[in-house]
């Protein structure tokens, strides 16, 4: 009765061990099963990341801009062929060992933009040029960069050399030609003052149409001069924005009561800044005197001036905002209204004078004070919207 009950004993024991063995068999099976369709469906996605980047590659080698990659050492990892050629790089291979940029290129200009980048954690730009260049090949360089993962950063080269002289040159011409029309203009106008002593009175209305175009045509001819003539001051004064708005504004106040029109300021009682009074001065006057000739009667222009929301690590900036009732911009011409000669309405352009030029003329002050402008329209009244950040300095009262 024992042997029989060990005997049955060790059959199910040998039953159950088979039993979990064919258990654990299949589980590892279906597990090896699992890992390998992972591994392939890995594979896959390796291969895919492989092919996009291939394409990337091949995209950046044929791209009409020159790309960098530079890694967490600023040595360089990635340079496309028009790179190489913009920086003079000759040495570089991609399975060559790593080394740093300032090794192949000796660009510090280019090293400290790399570095901005990563200390304020945002894109930045600049420009310069390079000397190492004889003048049959000089370059006038613009790099844009972009941060990227593992504290690597993406560089962006072109050469605006052509663009650059094509402007000088187009200023150059702009400014002899409006030299050249002051002596006629001003002959003209000694013309009809004397002209208008001597004339019977029902003549005298013709003469005053012809000056008062005349007049326009050297207001024209003063803001050419003035768009192709001014520059950055190479000693900057300490200046208040409001002070100048309100010393603008005085000028402009006579033409705006006429027509019930008022200015509400909101912001702070000093904005202190630096750079060029009398260019800031240019400045007001033209957005207001917009402002006031497109405003319905009885409206008020609003000045809103807070400090910009940026980064502690960049440089703190006014932003002052400029908003009227008018009927605002055309909005398919909102990146144009800072173009020379941009009127959304030339016909409403000639009912209230003007060149054309006075926004042109407002954004090179603005950039050349290291700030910028920008036009919308209020979402809610409709008129013109225009946004202007400038440098905002300690107080220097």
């Amino acid at each position: 009765m024992e042997l029989w009950s060990f005997i049955g004993g060790a059959a199910l024991s040998l039953g159950a061990s088979i039993f979990w063995q064919k258990t654990i068999q299949k589980k590892n099976k279906d597990q090896a099963n699992a890992l390998y369709t992972e591994i392939e469906k890995q594979q896959l996605q390796f291969d895919e990341l492989a092919q996009n980047n291939t394409a990337l590659e091949n995209l950046f080698a044929v791209a009409p801009l020159g790309y960098l990659m530079i890694d967490e050492k600023n040595q360089l990892l990635s340079c496309n062929q028009l790179a190489k050629e913009l920086l003079g790089i000759t040495t570089w291979q991609r399975e060559g060992p790593k080394r740093s940029l300032l090794e192949y290129a000796r660009s510090y200009e280019l090293d400290q933009l790399i570095t901005r980048t990563r200390e304020e954690k945002a894109p930045q730009k600049t420009e310069w040029s390079p000397t190492v260049f004889s003048s049959s090949t000089s370059k006038y360089l613009r790099a844009e960069t972009v941060l990227l993962p593992q504290q690597r950063v993406g560089v962006f080269l072109q050469n605006r050399k052509e663009l650059v002289e094509l402007t000088r040159s187009r200023d150059l011409w702009t400014s002899a030609v409006a030299h050249e029309l002051k002596t006629p203009l001003t002959s003209i106008r000694l013309v009809h003052e004397t002209l208008s002593t001597r004339i019977s009175p029902d003549l005298l209305t013709w003469v005053e149409k012809v000056i008062k175009e005349v007049n326009r045509l050297a207001e024209l001819v003063q803001d050419l001069l003035d768009l192709g003539q001014w520059e950055y001051p190479e000693f900057p004064e300490p200046i208040d924005l409001k002070v100048l708005l309100d010393q603008s504004w005085d000028i402009l106040e006579p033409v705006a009561l006429h027509r019930n029109i008022r200015l509400d300021y909101q912001g702070p009682d000093t904005l202190p800044s630096i750079g060029d009074a009398k260019a800031i001065v240019r400045v007001w006057l033209n957005l207001l005197d917009n402002a006031v000739k497109y405003s319905p009667e009885g409206k008020t222009i609003l000045v809103h001036a807070n400090p910009e929301d940026v980064p502690l690590a960049s440089s703190p900036r006014w932003l002052i905002d400029i908003q009227d009732e008018g009927p605002g911009f055309p909005a398919q011409d909102l990146d144009r209204v800072f173009e020379a000669f941009y009127r959304a309405d030339p016909a409403r352009a000639r009912r209230t004078g003007g060149s054309g030029l006075g926004l042109a003329i407002v954004r090179q002050i603005v950039d050349g004070h290291d700030g910028y402008i920008q036009a919308h329209n209020h979402p809610e009244t409709g008129g013109a919207w225009l946004q202007i950040a400038l440098p905002w300095t300690q107080s220097h009262a």
